[in-house]
């Protein structure tokens, strides 16, 4: 059976956390294999899916569960390094605001939603053009997009896409079905809440300084609201504020940095030997493993972005099963067996929904014979398993 094998050299520290983890972040002494699939979509110069748009990130996402589910691993600790405790002092940005952001927006949606639902095409056009500057290039894709958000399907939302651009792009008035109008109406609504529920908008209305480009904007959805007769959202903006600057609302809002401590667990200088097989016998992904990870396309770390990492060692092998059953392992074994450490490590990406009650399993890190004969695969000497 044909495999790769390489050893994971760490010149300094590294840390594997649990994706969920906040302040306190501690960490497996191994990299599970959804770490490992991380430092071959990574060498392979795969994207990041915080990157990508929603739609583009669903269908890369597939891509990813189909690729991770293929592979094999298994992991010898070659070198279980020191574990030491780290922390941190640091100041975060208050959230706050965006939080009593969001409540003012909930008022206004009840408010707007209505009125927009009451415009007629030509009213909807009027108000796309008044808009066109602040919907150019990537704000004309960010309203497009709060558009396909409204629980349209893709083909419709493609279809609702073009002819908004025509609309805008062209200055021309386009036939409407309800359906469409109704959209259209909702994220004109959408548009217009994000904005008006800024705390900067306030302080625009009270004639306080503002940067060139908010100004500029304010002023276009202030129009807005004022040709339509919409004022009484003005009036639920001034209410609101008055009511969240006094206070212990007030206190919070006003601060400008919150303090928090990070509590992060690192292990210095451990080293790892990794070894990959696919559940099928196709040869050219495990082949394109090896030259990515032999000529990687971005510079390796393993775990957070700063835990740099070197390759040592990088072969196809061919991979033998073991005639004999053997109770001396030397990687990690999925399931409790005896002279064993445990640990449960994550065995699938965190957003294949497909296997929710599989996302993780306990392991065994063998300290010497486990008083059990099991199958196992063997190569210069290494009795292997894989999870």
């Amino acid at each position: 059976m044909k495999a790769l094998r390489f050893k994971l050299e760490i010149p300094f520290w590294c840390s594997f956390t649990d994706f969920g983890s906040l302040n306190v972040k501690l960490t497996y002494p191994f990299p599970p294999p959804t770490t490992l699939f991380g430092l071959i979509l990574n060498a392979m110069e795969f994207p990041a899916l915080h990157t990508l748009s929603k739609e583009d990130a669903k269908v890369v996402e597939e891509k990813y569960i189909s690729l991770f589910n293929q592979l094999n691993f298994s992991i010898i600790m070659d070198n279980n390094g020191e574990k030491i405790e780290d922390f941190s002092n640091i100041h975060k940005g208050n959230r706050e605001s965006e939080g009593i952001e969001d409540e003012l927006k909930g008022k206004l949606k009840e408010f707007l939603d209505t009125k927009c639902n009451n415009l007629n095409q030509e009213e909807i056009n009027k108000i796309l053009k008044e808009i066109k500057n602040e919907l150019d290039k990537n704000k004309l894709k960010k309203f497009l997009k709060i558009v396909t958000d409204v629980n349209l399907n893709k083909y419709d939302a493609e279809k609702l896409k073009n002819i908004l651009t025509k609309c805008i792009d062209d200055k021309c008035i386009y036939k409407l079905d309800e359906n469409k109008m109704a959209k259209i109406s909702e994220a004109i609504s959408e548009l217009l809440t994000s904005k008006l529920k800024l705390r900067r908008f306030h302080r625009y209305l009270q004639n306080n300084d503002c940067s060139e480009g908010d100004t500029a904007i304010f002023k276009k959805i202030n129009g807005i609201i004022r040709e339509y007769d919409w004022e009484e959202s003005l009036d639920i903006i001034t209410k609101f504020w008055a009511e969240n600057y006094n206070g212990i609302k007030g206190f919070n809002l006003n601060k400008s940095w919150i303090n928090t401590q990070i509590h992060r667990q690192k292990i210095i200088n451990p080293i790892f030997v990794v070894y990959i097989n696919l559940e099928t016998n196709e040869l050219s992904l495990i082949k394109d493993i090896y030259n990515a990870l032999k000529n990687p396309k971005r510079p390796l770390y393993l775990g957070e972005s700063d835990d740099v990492v070197n390759i040592l060692e990088l072969e196809l092998i061919e991979l033998n099963k073991i005639n004999d059953k053997k109770s001396d392992i030397n990687s990690v074994l999925p399931g409790i067996y005896e002279n064993s450490e445990l640990v449960k490590i994550p065995v699938k990406l965190k957003y294949d929904i497909n296997h929710p009650n599989d996302h993780y399993k306990i392991c065994s890190i063998p300290k010497g014979n486990i008083n059990k004969s099991i199958e196992s695969f063997s190569y210069n000497g290494e009795n292997i398993v894989f999870l």
